[in-house]
This record gives C-alpha cells, structure tokens and sequence, in this order.
C-alpha cells in the first residue's frame, strides 16, 4: 500500500469531508481498490453517506469502475437502501441518447426538412493516463464532447449496472417491503431538477420508468431499453389511469407517506407530477379524468 492509500484511508477514518474530493482526484486502480475495500468494510453511517453523496455526484473520473463496482455490490450484500437508491439515480444517468436536430431530405416533398436523429449512447471507456503524461498528446480526444468523455463502463456493461441495481431493490419488495418503500421514496426524490431534459432521456431511464410505470400497457421493456408501443404518447404516461408497480406497498401506511414526501420534495419537474398524479388515483378514489371534468 503507497502513501497515497495511506492518506486516504485516514481521511476515512477520521471521518474527514475532504475524503470524497480526494478520492475523486485519484485515478489509479490499485489505489482506489485498497481504499474502497476498507470503506465497504464499515458500518457506520457516515461512510453510507459518503457513498451516497459520491454516487449522486455521477462519478467519471478515470479508474473509478472499481470504486462504484465494489459500492454498489457491498450495498446489495449488506441490504444498504440508500446507497443503492443513489445509484439508482447514478444509473439513470449513464446511458444517455444524443439527441440532435438535423436536415433529412423528404422524398415526398422533395426537399429538406427538419428532423430529429437519436444516436447510440457513446461506447468507450476513458483510458487511465499515467501520471506525468503529456495531455497533448491526446488533444484531439480530449476535444471530443465533454459528456462523451465523462463516462465510465462500456455500454452493455452500463446496462448491466442498471438491471443489477433495479434487482436489488427489487428485492426489498418480497423481503422487507419498508425497506423497499423508504428506498424507493429516496431515489424518486435524488432525481436531479433537470431530469429528464427531453422525452429520449426519459426513455433512457430504465430504472425509472420500471419503478413507476413497469405495468403500463403503453410500454415495452426489454432487459436493455425500454421502447413505447406503437399506439403510446409519452403524454398520456402520467395522465393514463394506470395502477404503478407495487400498488399495494404505496397504499400502505408508509407509503402514503413516502409518495407525500416525494410529491412534495422531489427535485425532478417529472417524478413530483407522477407522484401527484399516483396520489390522486391510488389514495382519494378519484382518477385524473374525473378531476379535469
């Protein structure tokens, strides 16, 4: 173990607020492994916290697949619901379409118009640069777009990281089911402000849309995407009469509560409508159609 390990670890162990950023700052594997197995190892809240909190801020400094893998499968071992609530959202926000408006030509018309192209979500991993090493020479990579660079894992193992979360607190439902409310409760409500931008990123959030619409007849999941039906509109989503995914949890005691909570503290525009919308449905007896009559 180096010094750099060395160093913070204690910060860990002193419980010190610089830990996160210095951690951040640290790009090498072995030394991040050293660090992450001990951080795992503690029950104490303030190292939860601190998972959490490194989680929610999307991590995507180069090296770091260790630290958010051996995070997330500790948090599914010890049952920890708030650090697999955080990334969840983490997750959420990996896999992303690029959206972009581009001119196609109409062969009906006869002539260009305006169009919409969705592009696969960018599929390489940032390479650990050793120190030292002259920035220069990777100009022309490093002037691609900054949120292509900002991305850990290879897409299909993105992917895998979602599914492998959702189980996880898929599980909380048989096993402990106030578990899985307060779990579910915290992650509806870390979904950033401006989550989702447009209705392609809301698509991407397949973490997301099973927790609130896994049953709607107007969607298709598979285990990678998440695709609507040939008849759906992403409008009619919220304002459909639909029964969400473990009804019968929410309408308990707890999760009255926690969907108050999330319809009023959510930060995300979206989830505070379909926590409103859910309450309205599931809790007073009266659907969406009958409130606009």
């Amino acid at each position: 173990m180096n010094d750099d390990a060395r160093l913070l670890l204690q910060l860990l162990r002193d419980r010190d607020p610089r830990f996160v950023p210095e951690l951040i700052a640290e790009s090498r594997p072995e030394v991040l492994a050293d660090v992450v197995d001990e951080w795992v190892l503690s029950r104490r809240q303030w190292e939860a916290e601190e998972a959490q909190r490194y989680l929610l801020g999307i991590p995507a400094s180069p090296g770091h697949e260790v630290v958010v893998r051996r995070l997330i499968v500790a948090a599914d071992e010890q049952r920890r619901g708030g650090v697999l609530a955080a990334a969840m959202v983490m997750a959420d926000q990996l896999v992303v379409h690029d959206l972009r408006h581009v001119r196609v030509w109409d062969y009906v018309q006869r002539g260009w118009v305006d169009g919409v192209r969705l592009d696969r979500p960018y599929d390489r991993v940032m390479p650990v640069l050793p120190i030292g090493h002259d920035q220069r020479e990777r100009r022309i990579w490093f002037a691609r777009g900054a949120t292509h660079q900002k991305r850990l894992f290879s897409l299909a193992t993105r992917q895998y990281v979602r599914r492998f979360v959702w189980r996880s607190i898929r599980k909380f439902a048989k096993e402990t089911p106030s578990d899985f409310v307060k779990t579910m409760g915290k992650a509806l409500r870390w979904y950033p402000q401006s989550f989702p931008k447009d209705g392609a990123q809301l698509l991407d959030a397949w973490c997301l849309m099973k927790a609130c619409f896994g049953k709607h007849p107007g969607l298709e999941f598979s285990s990678r995407t998440v695709r609507l039906a040939s008849d759906a509109d992403l409008r009619d989503l919220i304002d459909a009469d639909v029964t969400p995914p473990y009804a019968s949890l929410w309408t308990s005691e707890l999760g009255r509560r926690e969907m108050e909570r999330v319809a009023s503290q959510a930060a995300s525009p979206f989830v505070q409508s379909w926590a409103e919308a859910v309450r309205v449905t599931q809790f007073s007896g009266y659907t969406n159609r009958l409130n606009k009559i």
